[in-house]
């Protein structure tokens, strides 16, 4: 409802409550000796937190009741989501397994380092821009035209951004990560590079 309305403070609002509610649970968690727990129990606390913050600020409520009409109807769109989601989840991780199985532990952390670094537009920026410009195409989804050349300008402004990060990255990278990291990262370059 609230990217529906365009209402980017209240959303930012949450986004911050629960990042602040995450840190100062995963050092709460890490004192008091519950190790790499922390993360997990401090993730769990912060998604409730957010939840509750998200039922403040939206205007519609959360409600406890069950419709099966609606639920099937729900299911019956949502399904193909879900599996086309749990098919991502698989391939996403898939070179991880891989390369951690055929080359160790140690150059699948080079790995990630590079992934990490070389999609840092499609990781950080993409998401952001989607979350505001999904709710801005949907409220003139009846304007066509306006809807093509508003698409084709934000595809524009989203190339300006990423462009330059991303040949910056193949370019500087050894350079970047070597500043960075120092030469416990060398390793990391070809892999950033490719």
């Amino acid at each position: 409802i609230l990217h529906r309305n365009l209402d980017f403070r209240k959303i930012s609002a949450v986004t911050i409550g629960r990042r602040i509610a995450r840190s100062i649970f995963v050092i709460a968690f890490a004192f008091t000796g519950f190790g790499y727990w922390s993360l997990i129990y401090a993730d769990v606390i912060a998604t409730v937190f957010q939840s509750v913050l998200l039922n403040i600020f939206s205007p519609w409520k959360i409600r406890f009741c069950f419709n099966m009409p609606i639920a099937k109807d729900l299911f019956s769109f949502g399904k193909w989501l879900f599996l086309s989601g749990i098919l991502y989840s698989a391939y996403s991780v898939i070179d991880n397994a891989v390369i951690a199985k055929l080359l160790g532990i140690s150059a699948l952390g080079y790995y990630v380092i590079a992934y990490r670094w070389s999609h840092l537009t499609s990781e950080y920026f993409r998401p952001s821009f989607q979350a505001v410009m999904y709710p801005t195409f949907s409220s003139f989804k009846n304007e066509i035209p306006m809807l093509q050349k508003s698409y084709l300008e934000s595809i524009k402004y989203l190339s300006l951004i990423s462009f330059p990060i991303t040949f910056g990255i193949f370019f500087l990278g050894d350079q970047f990560l070597l500043i960075l990291g120092g030469e416990k990262w060398e390793d990391a370059i070809l892999p950033l590079q490719i």
